[in-house]
């Protein structure tokens, strides 16, 4: 039985952990220049098995707070990584996903999960 994935719903997106099922629409995402190049960690040209070969990465590393974006169909991917000994919060947007307050949305979603994660739940750190 596969092991249960997090997924997170903030408005109109979907996140939740890469798939096999991304790698076409990653690698046509990340291929494009103009997303690529606003990138500090990513190859050009982003071929196929580039995206297999992160989904693969993030599979082995459980923990790791990466995520796929979807609205309809992928439009992105998100991260929290360690940088420079503190956490740094990462994403990419296939051209054209205009997403404006949607950015708000997913940095809060991305932020607060990651947190809890850590720290537990905020709710019951409220209430206490």
């Amino acid at each position: 039985m596969p092991a249960p994935i997090d997924i997170l719903i903030p408005r109109r997106l979907t996140l939740r952990p890469p798939l096999e099922v991304d790698a076409e629409a990653l690698a046509r995402g990340l291929g494009d220049f103009d997303v690529a190049s606003r990138l500090s960690r990513v190859p050009h040209p982003y071929g196929l098995q580039d995206a297999v070969d992160w989904i693969a990465s993030k599979q082995e590393e459980p923990g790791l707070c990466d995520f796929t974006v979807h609205r309809e169909k992928l439009i992105g991917a998100v991260s929290v990584h360690q940088r420079h000994d503190h956490p740094t919060l990462g994403y990419w947007f296939a051209k054209p996903a205009a997403l404006g307050r949607d950015v708000d949305d997913i940095r809060t979603s991305v932020t607060r999960d990651k947190f809890e994660r850590l720290f537990g739940s905020l709710d019951a750190k409220q209430a206490a």
